[in-house]
């Protein structure tokens, strides 16, 4: 089953056959060079929201809050990756044209 759409495989190859499609590809970005240049600044953010939060511990010449280091964690140490790992190309060619959608940002095509 496809999460991101709610169909399952069969029933995405009856909507390929249906909509009279020549060519039908999906592309995520599970490259392993984008992977380790997100990973350093999302194991930076969990350093130093561990460090802050857990331990009290400053970590340079700090002077944000608790509140705004955890909406700091949040956002780039769990919803950037997690953003990342969602991101996918789809791209169908079809009688009437090419039709490309970059999952989250296009509903549909």
């Amino acid at each position: 089953m496809d999460h991101t759409t709610g169909t399952t495989q069969k029933e995405e190859m009856k909507m390929i056959e249906k909509n009279n499609t020549t060519f039908h590809e999906k592309q995520r970005l599970r490259q392993v060079w984008i992977w380790i240049l997100m990973i350093f600044p999302t194991i930076i953010v969990w350093y130093i929201a561990i460090q802050e939060l857990l331990f009290n511990n400053p970590v340079g010449n700090s002077n944000a809050s608790n509140q705004m280091i955890f909406v700091f964690w949040l956002g780039f140490g769990i919803l950037f990756p997690l953003f990342f790992y969602k991101l996918k190309l789809i791209t169908s060619v079809r009688q009437d044209g090419v039709y490309v959608r970059f999952v989250p940002f296009h509903f549909s095509f």
